[in-house]
């Protein structure tokens, strides 16, 4: 968890599916986040995808 929260928590690739299928399923790849980390997170990924 990065901010400590114990509510609406989801399980995330630490690294993306995206970039690395192989760890889809390998559980070293998962970290939980509430839902406004993983959005953050999300939102983070696509502008460094995108070039931003």
């Amino acid at each position: 968890m990065r901010c400590g929260s114990t509510i609406r928590l989801i399980a995330d690739h630490i690294l993306e599916r995206r970039d690395r299928p192989e760890l889809e399923l390998e559980l070293t790849n998962v970290e939980t986040l509430c839902q406004a980390c993983h959005n953050a997170k999300t939102a983070k990924a696509r502008a460094r995808r995108a070039g931003r």
